[in-house]
């Protein structure tokens, strides 16, 4: 309605203290500061468009880049195919890989250093959500000269291989019951699960993992898993 925006007009020209029109007998015309506030409406329209049309796009097409945290032996089995279906489906997204032990994974998933991450035997956190993927059974993992032909292992029959074990692994051994390091025959525990290879490669060693941990030489048969019947005491 003309009264209505010829009000409008005037509290925008009071606001600003100049003219934006000059009234003509037929009508009005720009002043210079008003094609100058024209060109600024322009713009924020403009603004506003592309941040609708950028909104919208996100919301059916993600994009941007994601932190995303695996430990290394699960990220040996698991990234290539993550990263391809990444690409495949989500073209506007990169990813940043992050490879690490799952103690220090989860630190970085508290600090936001990491949005997401593949862990193994998490701690539980009221700070993050978890999602469960995929259970293993644990193992006993040698060369298959110093394995006995069994489906599997009482946690008793354990005491009797010699050990190099991850931390992690070792809580995990060691079980609920907090049973004396004594009961295992540890001879080293070893933090890179790659030195864990080596030595059960070339020593008269074993150790306790997941067999995705040494997934490649269990396919190629340098070595040999026995899952551990559970539980572990």
């Amino acid at each position: 309605v003309q009264p209505a925006l010829t009000r409008q007009i005037n509290q925008l020209e009071e606001e600003f203290g100049v003219r934006l029109f000059s009234r003509l007998p037929r009508g009005v015309q720009l002043t210079t500061a008003g094609r100058e506030f024209l060109e600024y409406c322009r713009r924020i329209i403009d603004e506003v468009e592309r941040a609708k049309h950028e909104l919208t796009a996100q919301g059916s097409q993600p994009r941007g880049l994601i932190a995303l945290g695996s430990t290394t032996t699960l990220a040996r089995v698991l990234m290539p195919t993550v990263l391809g279906k990444t690409l495949m489906e989500l073209p506007q997204v990169s990813l940043r890989v992050v490879e690490g032990r799952s103690v220090r994974l989860h630190e970085q998933l508290l600090t936001g250093a990491l949005d997401i991450a593949i862990l193994t035997n998490p701690l539980g956190s009221h700070q993050l959500s978890m999602q469960p993927l995929m259970a293993e059974p644990l193992c006993l993992v040698a060369r298959p000269e110093l394995l006995p032909r069994k489906k599997s292992l009482a946690a008793s029959e354990i005491a009797t291989f010699p050990l190099v074990i991850t931390p992690g692994m070792l809580s995990l051994a060691m079980g609920s019951q907090k049973r004396s390091r004594q009961s295992l025959k540890l001879l080293a525990e070893v933090e890179s699960i790659e030195t864990i290879r080596c030595l059960l490669l070339s020593e008269t060693t074993a150790t306790i993992v997941p067999p995705t941990a040494f997934w490649e030489d269990l396919q190629a048969g340098r070595l040999m898993a026995i899952p551990l019947r559970a539980p572990i005491p």
